[in-house]
């Protein structure tokens, strides 16, 4: 289950995939393709909400440039659980295009 709560963030969500609320494969401070796409939070520029379950297989709307596959593709949670600081929760605006807030999981 996912339960994302955003406080002040503005704005129109952007990103090229299906939404524009991930989680992506990355360790801190680095980039990566998202492999899970959640639904965008819903509200007003004070509190937005998402919750709820998502379940696999999972599609970002992103192709690997490296697999010509989705990045979603194959992904499983136990990739997660494997490795939590390996990943970490974005979600983009149009002000922020490459990440109004960021979150690793571990």
């Amino acid at each position: 289950m996912q339960n994302i709560t955003l406080f002040g963030v503005t704005g129109n969500f952007q990103s090229p995939a299906v939404t524009a609320t991930h989680i992506h494969e990355a360790a801190v401070g680095a980039s990566g393709p998202p492999r899970i796409a959640f639904p965008n939070p819903i509200g007003d520029d004070i509190r937005r909400e998402s919750s709820g379950c998502i379940k696999g297989p999972f599609l970002t709307g992103i192709t690997s440039a490296d697999t010509g596959l989705d990045t979603g593709a194959y992904f499983t949670v136990q990739h997660i659980v494997n490795n939590p600081a390996g990943f970490f929760a974005d979600v983009h605006t149009e002000l922020h295009p490459v990440g109004a807030v960021r979150g690793q999981l571990a």
